[in-house]
């Protein structure tokens, strides 16, 4: 799947959860934070279009009307940023359960907008 399958809300509601996952610490890391840029710039959006989030409310409902397969890449996109959250980049087999805050925020996430979330996934470099 291309981010160009993508609507500009989709987006939007897409970096909102991942902020959400990224603070689950009550912080922002440097990693997570370039992931989160890095996440924007391959979505080939101007940063403009990301300046104000959306409400949460609207987030959830507009990942939970998703098709499946884009769930299944927001969930993707879940894991990769926890990985962050150590302050570098996790690689090869990670477990949700690493990142107890940031699974608390995902396991809240996964559960209100209906995306399907593994334990474990195999990170590999980009």
């Amino acid at each position: 799947m291309k981010w160009s399958e993508f609507t500009l809300k989709e987006k939007r509601a897409i970096i909102q959860s991942l902020t959400n996952v990224a603070n689950a610490n009550g912080f922002i890391n440097s990693s997570e934070g370039q992931f989160l840029n890095l996440t924007i710039l391959m979505m080939r959006e101007n940063f403009d279009s990301f300046r104000f989030m959306m409400e949460q409310d609207e987030m959830v409902i507009t990942i939970k009307n998703m098709s499946d397969d884009k769930k299944d890449i927001i969930a993707t996109l879940w894991l990769e940023c926890a990985s962050r959250s150590t302050g570098g980049r996790e690689l090869g087999n990670i477990s949700l359960s690493s990142f107890p805050k940031e699974k608390e925020t995902i396991i809240a996430m996964a559960r209100d907008c209906n995306v399907k979330v593994r334990e474990h996934m195999y990170i590999q470099p980009w």
